[in-house]
């Protein structure tokens, strides 16, 4: 990958004083970008990269006076960034999450609420798009009312928490990959998936007690980027916390 190719997750770096080290080239961050955009990185180079993006953004969350307004600003206007540079706001989701625990409880407790709103990022406008006037014909509040209430499982839970830890036990036990891709697409498996998630709901986990066809369907198109699952499938496909209960008795 060549430094022009690289997308930091938060674009701080780009004014960053560390060091970085090519054989004998020795360069500030904030250079890189700047004066050396055909550089090929190497992994440990990009690693280190992404320590310093992601160290950048908690000097400065942890510069900032915890409010909820000024934090949540920060980081939707970083986010918009990312998306414009042609970032996945899925991915930049995940990635945030995985830094929260390094941040006081207060700043933890802000960004964890911002990250949990799932449904704002899906829906997200660019920029261009946010000055679109919204259809007001008929068919368009017709659609609108059948349209899933949660697009994606993150959306979908209690809290970003135990999401987190439910994704882990999962791809743990090799239901998914660690991007929660589903790791086969053959009906058993959809099936599987179907039976887990009806089991979280069960479980509590979930804001919902009960999920419509639509919105499991969806939940897993979006969350493990599956084919579009039959409505029988999800409908005739009943689970018990048996089927499950090693996955549950860890997470618990």
């Amino acid at each position: 990958m060549k430094v022009v190719e690289y997308l930091p997750l938060y674009g701080l770096i780009r004014n960053c004083d560390r060091i970085i080290t090519f054989n004998e080239l020795t360069v500030p961050v904030k250079d890189l970008f700047t004066n050396y955009p055909e550089l090929e990185l190497e992994a440990s180079q990009i690693d280190q990269l992404d320590t310093f993006d992601c160290s950048s953004l908690q000097n400065v969350l942890q510069q900032i006076h915890v409010s909820d307004e000024i934090i949540t600003s920060c980081l939707k206007n970083l986010l918009e960034n990312y998306i414009n540079e042609g970032g996945s706001t899925e991915h930049w989701v995940r990635q945030t999450f995985r830094s929260v625990d390094n941040y006081n409880t207060n700043l933890r407790s802000i960004i964890e609420s911002y990250l949990a709103n799932m449904s704002y990022f899906v829906s997200y406008p660019s920029p261009v798009q946010s000055h679109k006037k919204p259809a007001t014909h008929p068919v368009s509040k017709i659609v609108a009312t059948t349209q899933p209430v949660y697009d994606n499982l993150l959306d979908a839970f209690n809290s970003a928490v135990e999401y987190n830890r439910v994704m882990a036990i999962l791809h743990e036990k090799g239901y998914c990959t660690i991007n929660g891709t589903w790791k086969d697409y053959t009906s058993a498996w959809m099936a599987v998936q179907t039976k887990i998630i009806k089991c979280l709901i069960m479980q509590g986990y979930c804001k919902k007690t009960i999920f419509s066809p639509s919105e499991i369907q969806t939940i897993c198109m979006n969350t493990f980027k599956t084919d579009k699952i039959s409505r029988s499938t999800i409908t005739h496909n009943h689970a018990t916390l048996h089927d499950y209960s090693n996955i549950f008795k860890k997470i618990k």
